[in-house]
């Protein structure tokens, strides 16, 4: 997903995973099916149009020293959302990582607009933090 801002770049990312040796091209097939179901998904589709710029698995270095790295971060003006993708259960931990970043962003003078974990599985399941 680090490669993939619009729904342009998915073939271009999958053939850049095949050329590097990272994947077979039947795990690349895998791997399109998947990201289209989370770039089409009806509540996330709207984060991976053209409109925002879009920061993949960039640092923030917060006041403290920490470096954070959210997988995505969506921008249109003054506001951002974070995004972070998981593959395991959903645990206590994903929450408060999404909060951590939250309170990084809003303390550059960004308004979080929106905190989202991406559980990937058999079905995709988009969680809005409050």
């Amino acid at each position: 997903m680090g490669l993939i801002k619009t729904e342009i770049d998915v073939d271009h990312a999958i053939l850049h995973m095949i050329r590097k040796g990272d994947v077979n091209i039947e795990e690349g097939d895998q791997i399109k099916k998947t990201v289209q179901q989370i770039i089409w998904h009806p509540e996330l589709k709207n984060f991976f149009t053209a409109e925002f710029i879009v920061k993949n698995e960039c640092e923030i270095i917060t006041e403290n020293g920490l470096i954070l790295r959210p997988d995505r971060m969506v921008f249109k003006n003054s506001s951002v959302t974070v995004i972070d993708y998981k593959t395991g259960k959903k645990a206590q931990k994903y929450y408060e990582q999404l909060y951590t970043y939250a309170d990084a962003l809003k303390s550059m003078g960004y308004s979080v607009e929106n905190k989202i974990i991406v559980y990937i599985d058999k079905q995709i399941t988009p969680e809005f933090i409050n």
